[in-house]
This record gives C-alpha cells, structure tokens and sequence, in this order.
C-alpha cells in the first residue's frame, strides 16, 4: 500500500508539473464572477482551457482580445465552459465557422466575429446555437450563402453580414429566420436579389442593402413588417415592394434609395410610406407618389422634374418636409403647393428661378424654414411675407443675383418679422449680412478701370506702330500725330479713326 501510494503521488507531482509547462498556462486570462478576458489565445495549442480563474458554470461572457493566433473559433470553448452567452471573438485570423462548431453552444444569444478572414461558413456550421439572438459576421470575406445556412436559428433577431464579399445569396439562404428583425448586406458587391429572398423572415423590419450592386430591386415580403429599408449608393433602375398580407396598417416605413437610377417603382399600398428618399435619381415617375398619402417627408432633389404639374402633390396632404432642389423645377404657379397646409421645410433652390411670389404659397400656414438659394431671383416680395406665410422662422437666399440695394431692403423686411438665415456665405466680394450681391456702383468703378487699362494698352501698341513703320527721314509727320485719348471723347469714332489714318500715312512717307 505505501509503494502504490507513493507511485500514485509521483505521478500527480509529475501530471501538475506538465500542466504547469503548458503554453496555455501562459496565456493572460482575466476573469471576475460572470465573464473572463482572454488575451493572446493560440488555437493550434492543446488542451485548451479557457477558464482558470473562476467557477466555469459561472461565467456567461468571454471575450478574446490580441487574437494574431486564433485561426477558428474553437468548439471547446462551449464544452468547457456550458453556460455562455456571450461570445466575442473580433480581428483574429479566422477562416472559417467550421460545422458543429455550436453544437453545444445550447445558451450562446449573442456571437461576435466581425473582422475577422471568414470566407467560408460550413453546413451544420450554426447547429445547436439554437437561443442565438445576435450574429456578426461583419468585415469578412464572405462570397456567397448557400440555401438554408441559418435555418438552426430559430430566435435569431439580427444578422450583420455587412462589408463582406458577397456576390450572390441563395433564395433560401434565410429559411428559417422567421424572428430576424434586422438583416444587414451593406457594403458587399450584391447585383441580383430573389424576389423571394426576405420572404420567410417574417418579422423583418430593417433591412440595409446599400452600397451593392443592385441594377433591380423587387422583393415580395409576407407582412407589410418593414420599417426601415436603405437601398442608397446602387444602380437600381427598378424598385418595387409588395407584401401579401397586412400584420401593422399603422406602421410607419422610412424608404431611402438616394444616389441610384431608378426610374419606375411601386409600392404597394400595403405600407405605410411616411419618409421616401429617392435623391439623385434619374427620371421619376411621379405619378406612383400621389396614392402615398400617408407622406410626411419626401426628397426628390437631383432628378429631372421638368413634367411636373401643379397637382402632382394634391393627395399628400400630411407632407412636412418636401425637397424639390435640382430639379429643373418650372415656375412656381399658384396652386402648387394649395394642399400642403402641414408643410414646414420646403426646398426649391438650384433650379433657376428668376420669381418666386410668395403669395402663391400663401397655403403654407404651418411652413418655418425656406429655401431659395441658387435660383436666379432678383427680387422677392417680402413686404407681404407675414401675410403669405405667417410661421417662417428660417430662410436660405444664397447664391443669387441679388442687387445689394434691393438686398438691403430684403433684409430689413427679415429683421423686422425677425426671419433668420438658414445660412451665410463668407466673401470679400459685395455683400449685405454676408450674401453676396452686385454692387451697382462697384461695377460701374470697376468697369471704368478696366477701360482704362484698356486705353493704357491701345496706347502703348500705338507708339511701338510708330516706332516701328515711320520713316526718319519724315519723323516730323509721325511726331504729329494727334494725342487722343481712346475714351476721352466717348463715341468719337471719327477721331478715333483719323488717328489711325494719319499714322498710316506717316508710315507709308
């Protein structure tokens, strides 16, 4: 008994030895009661242990820093350590999510891999991460999903895949996801979408798509869920949304797809429309906007509006904010803007305007803030601004041809009903509060110094002619040539030209 005591107490001695060598005894693990900071973690080193400071049915977070050595996320991870929630694993050399990677990860809710080389999400690569909630694959390099990748989960509710490579995702790349409320895509080289790509996600309600390659988006949803889409920085020529059924008629959705080229789109009735952004666009069929009645904001600015008709706006009757800026917009007439009692922000600069009477917008009770800048205006009847439009708080008059008299004036009128500038302008040039303006007498000095510099020149080129051509032997006749001033008898052209006939002359003797 005492030999085989004393062979069991070597062999402790020399196993607690070992595990003292281990390199992962070396590695830096902080931990307090419920969750640990793992630093440097090689995953080609085994065993792993992945707490070594605390009660492992404790911890619930654990997060990797200086990850230069993780190449994947390791499955012992969930073994180890059963009851973890939260796991962030960024910026490390990570290929791939390998399959059963989360098979025992039975109360995972939120994983973090974002920057990381991912390019690869094996099948089976998600099962067992059933309570997952949150997923960040952002900053990879991913290129495509295959079918059904995320069907294990079920309570997932947001999904990042943004700045990825991804060309092209499988039409039932998001089985499954019936509970995701946010799906992320942006910043990826996307150029075709199913119609049917979003359709099982029933719960969705933001979905950020922009900064792809999109030429056509229609996308066919099961309920009208969906509160935010952002289909900005593409190439869309078609946009199209449809829904089957109606979960939440009172819904507000907030629609953005500024800066692609879009020239039809429909939008079924189903959604609520309350913000649509559809800047920097090309031809807009305007004709599909009159039935969105439930508008409140609408930029159109940086498209060609030249057809647009005074009654184009008649049904949007809850517009507060309308931006028509850039838009070959043709004169304002006096019934444009007749329904839009609610509107507060209204912008029509930069489409060449040469009047704007304020009187025919005298239905904008409710307006506070106007823009006016980079029109053609002159002059603008603000005498009669209380009475046409009694809320005007802020208005934006820059880069126009103001005379600065007139300007003065304007300016007086604003200070009186105490209207402030939306902005200034900061010049040497002639200005009144710093909005440039013509300075008649200004001009006329500037134009008289001009005339005499070009007086100065004629000169100059007159005396080198007859410097040149005149004969000495009768420098006498050029010695007489008139001194005339080019100007100084203005309209003088008969002086003007027998000076030049006698110099001739002289030059021909």
């Amino acid at each position: 008994m005492l030999l085989f005591a004393l062979v069991v107490a070597f062999v402790s001695l020399t196993r607690a030895e070992l595990v003292e060598d281990l390199p992962w005894r070396r590695q830096n693990t902080k931990c307090n009661e419920t969750s640990c900071l793992i630093a440097k973690f090689d995953s080609s080193i085994t065993p792993h242990l992945f707490v070594s400071e605390c009660r492992a049915d404790k911890v619930k977070i654990i997060t990797f820093v200086d990850n230069a050595n993780v190449a994947e996320l390791p499955a012992e991870l969930f073994n180890q350590v059963k009851y973890l929630a939260v796991v962030t694993l960024n910026e490390s050399r990570a290929e791939r999510v390998a399959a059963n990677t989360l098979r025992n990860a039975k109360y995972l809710e939120e994983l973090y891999l974002s920057s990381n080389l991912i390019n690869i999400l094996e099948a089976d690569a998600f099962v067992g991460a059933s309570q997952l909630k949150l997923l960040d694959l952002s900053k990879n390099q991913l290129e495509t999903l295959e079918g059904n990748i995320f069907a294990p989960l079920k309570n997932l509710q947001e999904l990042n895949l943004a700045d990825n490579l991804l060309k092209s995702v499988d039409k039932s790349a998001f089985n499954g996801l019936e509970r995701v409320t946010s799906i992320k895509l942006a910043g990826n080289a996307l150029k075709v979408l199913d119609t049917n790509t979003f359709y099982p996600c029933k719960s969705l309600a933001y979905l950020y798509l922009q900064m792809n390659q999109l030429t056509k988006l229609r996308l066919r949803m099961h309920f009208n869920t969906m509160y935010w889409l952002n289909a900005d920085d593409n190439l869309i020529e078609d946009l199209f949304l449809d829904a089957d059924e109606v979960r939440n008629r009172a819904a507000h959705v907030y629609i953005t797809a500024n800066r692609n080229q879009i020239q039809k789109f429909k939008i079924t009735e189903k959604y609520n429309v309350r913000n649509l952004y559809l800047e920097d666009n090309k031809f807009i069929d305007l004709q599909e906007i009159t039935p969105m009645v439930a508008l409140h904001d609408l930029r159109l600015g940086n498209n060609n509006l030249s057809h647009i008709t005074p009654t184009i706006f008649k049904n949007l009757r809850n517009l507060e904010i309308l931006f028509l800026q850039n838009t070959m917009l043709p004169a304002i007439q006096e019934n444009f803007f007749q329904n839009q009692k609610n509107l507060k922000t209204l912008h029509i600069g930069f489409n060449k305007l040469v009047v704007v009477d304020l009187r025919y917008l005298k239905q904008l009770t409710k307006l506070e803030q106007l823009h006016l800048d980079a029109n053609e205006l002159t002059d603008l009847n603000v005498s009669e601004l209380k009475e046409a439009l009694p809320s005007l708080k802020r208005i934006e008059l820059r880069d126009n041809p103001w005379n600065c008299l007139k300007l003065k004036t304007i300016m007086g009128y604003l200070r009186m009903y105490n209207v402030k500038l939306v902005s200034e302008e900061t010049s040497d040039e002639p200005n009144v509060e710093k909005i440039r303006c013509v300075d008649e007498g200004r001009e006329v000095d500037a134009l008289k110094r001009k005339i005499k510099m070009l007086e100065d020149k004629l000169e100059k080129v007159i005396e080198m002619y007859n410097m040149n051509f005149c004969e000495l032997k009768d420098s006498s006749c050029c010695s007489q040539a008139p001194n005339l001033s080019l100007f100084g008898d203005v309209g003088n052209e008969t002086a003007i030209d027998m000076r030049f006939e006698r110099n001739f002359t002289c030059s021909k003797k």
